[in-house]
């Protein structure tokens, strides 16, 4: 029993890596399963068996990166200091992940840059929307606190906050996505955070 749930395992990886190179050189409407079944060597039906259709598979690319992204905030939070010191954190160590992980890279790349989110897709645009809105009550939350708040610019909210902390995320990720040469050489994603960040925050530094 062991060995066959292995041995399921290991045919599961080989289909989502498969997914990974074909939606990355071609885009997500453009590769069918049975694309990606040939690529593997193995029958459609195979594929099948793991992924009922093509949002299942983006939906388990997904969590390659969001599951670790959740960790990773879990334990920023748990640290000492202040919350501002705690976002700033949590953000570069996102940010370096694109230049250290090949494969944060690449699932980023399709999920912002070779997928439609047409009805085909509607649970993995779903699932990202509910990330993105989580993501940003918790951020407000936690700036919320008075001690974070009594750093804010007095013209500056805590939901607006959250959400400029989101808009640097995203922009980051998808000019990455765009061209990621320009973050090749002379990256230093702990000045473009702190330049986001004295726009949002004062005297944190």
């Amino acid at each position: 029993m062991r060995r066959t749930k292995e041995e399921a395992e290991k045919t599961k990886i080989a289909i989502l890596d498969a997914a990974e190179t074909l939606f990355l050189k071609k885009g997500v409407s453009k590769t069918s399963l049975e694309e990606i079944a040939r690529a593997t060597g193995m029958t459609r039906g195979a594929v099948y068996w793991h992924f009922k259709n093509k949002d299942h598979l983006i939906n388990e690319l997904m969590s390659q990166i969001f599951q670790p992204v959740e960790q990773v905030f879990e334990e920023f939070m748990a640290m000492e200091g202040s919350v501002i010191h705690k976002l700033f954190g949590l953000f570069k160590n996102i940010f370096d992940a694109l230049s250290n992980d090949e494969k944060t890279r690449n699932i980023f790349t399709i999920l912002l840059r070779r997928c439609e989110y047409t009805e085909e897709l509607s649970e993995s645009e779903a699932r990202c929307n509910n990330m993105i809105e989580a993501f940003i009550s918790h951020c407000a939350e936690l700036i919320s606190e008075p001690e974070t708040a009594s750093r804010l610019r007095s013209d500056i909210t805590p939901d607006l906050a959250a959400h400029m902390l989101h808009i640097m995320t995203t922009g980051v990720l998808n000019d990455w996505a765009r061209d990621p040469k320009q973050f090749s050489e002379g990256y230093n994603s702990e000045i473009i955070i702190k330049a986001f960040f004295r726009g949002i925050f004062v005297d944190w530094e």
